[in-house]
């Protein structure tokens, strides 16, 4: 059986093997950071076949092929420390407004993904902006227009 995501009317063929499926952020509403997006609010970071994680050269094709939007890639390569990342993490690829939250190491060897790892800054606060902790009204970082179908 085939599966499809479709999003703003694009369609991101995910039959290669069934149980396919896309993984990302959602954007639209501030919880730790404010954005202003250069780009709609989902950024999608995996494509997971069963608990399998697809190979980045395999997922920013296939999402690019759909605009679908992923992570800005800082490094490839060799090993790269915190303090070299942190440096390229501003300005932020994403818009945020407050600093970067963090980054992403992802080490894929020979075709696969081996493991992930997270740095996020000692100093972040998480869900600093939910209505449930601020007290204040929700901050969204995306709106739809109004009538627009094709809106997420």
């Amino acid at each position: 059986m085939a599966s499809v995501m479709v999003m703003q009317g694009r369609e991101l063929n995910t039959s290669d093997i069934e149980g396919e499926r896309v993984c990302g952020e959602w954007l639209m509403e501030a919880h730790g950071t404010i954005y202003q997006l250069p780009h709609e609010p989902f950024v999608a970071f995996d494509i997971l076949r069963g608990h399998d994680r697809t190979p980045a050269w395999d997922v920013a094709p296939r999402c690019a092929a759909v605009d679908l939007v992923t992570p800005h890639i800082i490094h490839t390569g060799s090993p790269v420390s915190i303090a070299e990342v942190l440096e390229k993490l501003e300005p932020s690829a994403h818009g945020a407004v407050d600093g970067v939250e963090g980054a992403v190491w992802r080490c894929e060897r020979k075709g696969t993904v081996d493991f992930l790892g997270k740095f996020v800054r000692p100093d972040k606060v998480d869900g600093k902006y939910l209505e449930n902790i601020s007290g204040g009204k929700p901050i969204y970082n995306w709106l739809p227009e109004r009538g627009d179908s094709t809106a997420l």
